[in-house]
């Protein structure tokens, strides 16, 4: 019995962590880069395209079969979703703090915001079939 209630404790733990590492670039894409970005000048017009982002989030049922399907037996099913994912978010996070967000390189920085926030979507189809599962 104890050994099962520590599994489970184990088992949330994980699962919260998760949710929270996916949801972070959905939380700075949403609360905090426009305000970084209303503060350096930028047009208001160009903040509001960052809404883009959420395009991802929206239509994720539409690959969200395909990530139920086809996995690495290797690393298995949830997890070569979740390696993947993790890893184009951290190198677009990362890739991101060395642009300077400037006219013209606003189509790179949306760029690789769109594909950060399409991994975090990814990433988010995983984590729920985990939990189900």
């Amino acid at each position: 019995m104890i050994i099962s209630q520590q599994k489970n404790r184990h088992l949330l733990t994980m699962v919260a962590l998760l949710y929270v590492a996916h949801a972070l670039p959905l939380y700075f894409f949403n609360v905090a880069l426009p305000a970084i970005l209303r503060h350096q000048g930028v047009d208001i017009r160009v903040i509001g395209m960052l809404s883009l982002l959420y395009l991802p989030w929206a239509f994720k049922f539409l690959w969200a079969s395909y990530v139920d399907n086809y996995y690495c037996a290797k690393i298995g099913k949830r997890k070569t979703w979740l390696f993947f994912t993790q890893i184009i978010v951290v190198v677009g996070l990362f890739g991101l703090g060395f642009l300077q967000f400037s006219e013209s390189e606003i189509v790179l920085f949306l760029s690789i915001s769109f594909l950060v926030s399409l991994a975090s979507a990814t990433q988010d189809i995983a984590i729920d079939g985990y939990t189900v599962e």
